[in-house]
């Protein structure tokens, strides 16, 4: 058995891991992550499947475990955490029908366009807070998305993916950024953008002190995307992305961006 003792969690607590490693075990994690980083990194196209692949073996590691572990004992998620906060989003049909600007009627006019649906519960989440907060940012990724105005691109999700590795230290969302960086060796056109996508992330983890996980969004659905950013203290910030076209890109008042 080995003992890792790490810095981690929001407040800088200390953790020890007990690990018992397989050598077998090892090699073959390790093997098929590496597959799924490269095949991300190669495929972009197909990103559901390759990500799964890389995030199967590391989401399963002591570590990933332990950064949730740890912003579950973090003061601004203690209390969500405990509530096991998770309300029944509106059908797609009732975000339709809200206020052309609010959060809700973006967010679907988004699906809408990309052909997504909101994801269903995860097969896997226990009783634990630090699962249901795993499980609150799996589900509230594409809300992520629309405020922070991304788009849902190899660079987009260079920012997000960023944003939860510096922020909350989360071991999959750096597996997913060595992926991304890769790509951009592999695609030199896309890599001046991938790179100014991951200082974008990192920006808003290190300077916007948002506890983004800790957000009601449920609550007010029918609040404008930009009353939202501005109730964040997040719109300053938008000035500075690589994405500008994007920021407003699904207001009422814009065009829907091609696919």
């Amino acid at each position: 058995m080995e003992i890792a003792s790490i810095r981690t969690g929001t407040s800088g607590e200390n953790f020890r891991i007990k690990t018992d490693v397989n050598r077998t075990e090892l090699r073959s994690a390790a093997f098929r992550a590496a597959v799924g980083l490269l095949q991300s990194a190669r495929d972009p196209e197909h990103l559901s499947t390759h990500v799964f692949r890389l995030l199967q073996v590391v989401d399963g590691t002591p570590l990933a475990r332990s950064s949730f572990e740890a912003l579950a004992l973090d003061s601004h998620h203690i209390k969500i955490a405990a509530e096991r906060y998770q309300p029944a989003w509106p059908e797609a049909e009732q975000r339709r029908r809200m206020p052309p600007d609010s959060l809700g009627a973006c967010l679907q006019r988004r699906f809408d366009a990309e052909g997504l649906t909101d994801l269903p519960p995860s097969s896997n989440q226990g009783d634990q807070s630090w699962q249901y907060l795993a499980e609150r940012l799996r589900r509230t990724h594409d809300l992520h998305h629309l405020i922070l105005g991304v788009p849902d691109s190899t660079a987009g999700e260079m920012v997000t993916a960023s944003f939860y590795a510096c922020r909350y230290r989360n071991a999959g969302a750096v597996a997913v950024v060595g992926a991304w960086m890769t790509h951009g060796l592999l695609q030199p056109e896309d890599h001046d953008l991938i790179w100014r996508a991951l200082r974008f992330g990192i920006t808003l983890a290190q300077d916007w002190h948002q506890p983004l996980l800790a957000v009601r969004w449920e609550e007010n659905w029918e609040r404008s995307v930009p009353a939202w950013r501005d109730l964040l203290g997040l719109t300053p910030f938008l000035e500075s992305s690589p994405f500008p076209k994007e920021r407003d890109a699904w207001l009422a008042t814009s065009p829907i961006p091609a696919a």
